[in-house]
């Protein structure tokens, strides 16, 4: 389970726009004929009945359909906010099992600061352990029973959070939707108004907005 139960641009001269992603015309050409050259030889295997080619070709798709969506969804974050610094994104860089499931993880962002203090967030979608907190915020009463743990509201969503004032560890899990979740793990900072100011600079509509099926 995640979060409360962890172990312990380019810009052109002419650009399209979408979810403050920018892209260049040129960049957006390309992508355009990659899609359209595997689109084409996974049909070509398909009439030959070359299935093990067009499943080859379609798994290509696959991954770089994903790789696109995730650089699209790392730059909806800023690079710099309340002191700390993004550091590259990470593709699932946590939440990563032994059999190497994602356990729903999308993207994995961490931030920095000078003192070394860190903020990390994974962008959780359709994961199981999203209906399990939405349980825990239907029924108060079970977060009241666990320890440091409470129920908060971020901008307009549901939240739990953990505050461990020693060794100053916080942990939040933001309730975007029924398939979306946001986990914030931040050790070091003084206490949670570092992590609200935080969080003042993330896009919760537009990443929403974004992983919508």
């Amino acid at each position: 389970m995640l979060g409360l139960f962890w172990c312990c641009s380019i810009e052109a001269k002419n650009t399209k726009k979408s979810n403050n992603v920018i892209m260049s015309d040129t960049q957006v050409a390309e992508l355009g004929i990659l899609y359209s050259t595997r689109l084409e030889e996974i049909q070509v295997s398909l009439a030959q009945n070359k299935l093990s080619s067009a499943i080859y070709y379609t798994t290509l798709l696959k991954e770089k359909l994903v790789h696109d969506q995730i650089q699209q969804l790392d730059a909806l974050f800023p690079s710099n906010t309340a002191g700390f610094k993004a550091e590259p994104y990470r593709n699932q860089a946590r939440g990563i099992g032994l059999n190497g499931e994602s356990f729903g993880v999308v993207l994995s962002k961490r931030y920095s600061n000078d003192e070394g203090h860190y903020i990390e967030l994974l962008v959780v979608n359709d994961s199981d352990a999203i209906s399990e907190y939405q349980l825990l915020i239907k029924r108060p009463n079970l977060i009241e029973e666990l320890q440091d743990a409470r129920l908060i509201k971020l901008q307009s969503y549901m939240a739990i959070e953990k505050w461990l004032p020693e060794p100053k560890i916080i942990e939040q899990n933001i309730l975007i939707n029924t398939n979306l979740m946001i986990n914030i793990f931040a050790k070091g900072v003084e206490n949670p108004e570092v992590i609200s100011n935080f969080l003042e600079k993330i896009p919760f509509k537009e990443i929403e907005s974004h992983l919508k099926n």
